[in-house]
């Protein structure tokens, strides 16, 4: 059974995604304003006023964008 505190943890706060990224609040801001980071469809995120939190589930859908297909008989 899940908890709060379990599921709190897979809550994240922007400068954390940010640093993750390795780029700028600025550049994560930027994303939801155009919908895209590294050319790709940006992470979803709420808000809770003015900041922004990120679950943990977004940013790995959104990082399996990056990973490399394994190909058949290579």
């Amino acid at each position: 059974m899940e908890t709060f505190s379990s599921n709190l943890a897979q809550i994240n706060h922007e400068k954390a995604v940010a640093r993750y990224f390795g780029i700028t609040c600025g550049e994560l801001n930027q994303s939801k304003i155009t919908g895209t980071l590294f050319s790709v469809k940006a992470p979803r995120h709420f808000a809770l006023g003015d900041t922004a939190f990120y679950r943990k589930e977004e940013i790995d859908r959104f990082l399996s964008n990056f990973v490399e297909q394994q190909g058949d008989g290579l």
